[in-house]
Protein backbone atom coordinates (compact mmCIF):
# COMPACT_ATOMS: atom_id res chain seq x y z
CA UNK A 1 0.00 0.00 0.00
CA UNK A 2 0.87 3.66 0.08
CA UNK A 3 1.65 5.70 3.20
CA UNK A 4 1.81 9.51 3.10
CA UNK A 5 4.60 11.13 5.13
CA UNK A 6 4.30 14.76 6.15
CA UNK A 7 3.82 17.38 8.82
CA UNK A 8 0.10 16.92 9.45
CA UNK A 9 -3.21 15.69 8.11
CA UNK A 10 -5.62 12.82 8.37
CA UNK A 11 -3.87 9.50 7.79
CA UNK A 12 -0.44 11.16 7.42
CA UNK A 13 2.54 9.66 9.26
CA UNK A 14 3.93 12.75 11.01
CA UNK A 15 7.52 13.90 10.42
CA UNK A 16 8.52 16.34 13.20
CA UNK A 17 10.04 19.27 11.31
CA UNK A 18 8.83 22.69 10.18
CA UNK A 19 10.74 22.11 6.89
CA UNK A 20 8.41 19.22 6.02
CA UNK A 21 5.28 19.88 3.94
CA UNK A 22 1.85 18.78 5.14
CA UNK A 23 1.98 15.96 2.57
CA UNK A 24 5.66 15.66 1.71
CA UNK A 25 6.25 12.18 0.23
CA UNK A 26 4.63 8.79 -0.25
CA UNK A 27 6.15 5.48 0.79
CA UNK A 28 4.87 2.75 -1.51
CA UNK A 29 5.25 -0.92 -0.54
CA UNK A 30 5.28 -3.47 -3.37
CA UNK A 31 5.65 -6.88 -1.74
CA UNK A 32 8.89 -6.63 0.22
CA UNK A 33 10.22 -3.74 -1.89
CA UNK A 34 9.73 -0.08 -0.98
CA UNK A 35 9.65 2.98 -3.22
CA UNK A 36 9.62 6.64 -2.26
CA UNK A 37 7.68 9.18 -4.30
CA UNK A 38 8.00 12.96 -3.79
CA UNK A 39 4.78 14.96 -3.58
CA UNK A 40 6.10 18.31 -4.81
CA UNK A 41 7.25 19.81 -1.52
CA UNK A 42 9.01 23.16 -1.56
CA UNK A 43 12.00 21.90 0.47
CA UNK A 44 12.50 18.71 -1.51
CA UNK A 45 12.77 14.98 -0.93
CA UNK A 46 16.18 13.32 -1.25
CA UNK A 47 17.58 9.76 -1.17
CA UNK A 48 21.32 9.57 -0.54
CA UNK A 49 21.44 13.34 -1.33
CA UNK A 50 19.90 12.88 -4.79
CA UNK A 51 16.66 14.81 -5.30
CA UNK A 52 13.69 12.50 -5.85
CA UNK A 53 12.05 13.37 -9.18
CA UNK A 54 10.02 10.16 -9.66
CA UNK A 55 9.42 6.98 -7.68
CA UNK A 56 12.74 5.58 -6.44
CA UNK A 57 13.51 2.17 -4.94
CA UNK A 58 14.81 2.24 -1.38
CA UNK A 59 17.66 0.04 -0.20
CA UNK A 60 18.42 -0.94 3.36
CA UNK A 61 20.36 1.88 4.99
CA UNK A 62 19.33 4.56 2.46
CA UNK A 63 19.69 8.10 3.80
CA UNK A 64 16.44 9.99 3.30
CA UNK A 65 15.99 13.73 3.69
CA UNK A 66 12.64 15.50 3.87
CA UNK A 67 13.45 19.22 3.89
CA UNK A 68 16.06 19.39 6.67
CA UNK A 69 14.88 16.22 8.47
CA UNK A 70 17.29 13.29 8.03
CA UNK A 71 16.07 9.68 8.34
CA UNK A 72 17.74 6.32 7.67
CA UNK A 73 15.54 3.74 5.95
CA UNK A 74 15.72 0.25 7.44
CA UNK A 75 14.00 -2.71 5.85
CA UNK A 76 11.82 -4.79 8.14
CA UNK A 77 13.72 -7.63 9.71
CA UNK A 78 13.19 -10.86 7.88
CA UNK A 79 11.56 -13.44 10.11
CA UNK A 80 13.27 -16.75 10.46
CA UNK A 81 11.41 -20.00 10.18
CA UNK A 82 9.92 -21.41 13.35
CA UNK A 83 11.19 -24.76 14.48
CA UNK A 84 8.53 -27.17 15.70
CA UNK A 85 9.52 -29.46 18.57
Amino acid sequence: GETILGREGEGVVPLPSASVSRQHAALVMEGTAARLRALGSKNGTFVDEMRVEGPIALRDGARLRFGTLHVTYPQAERSSSTETI
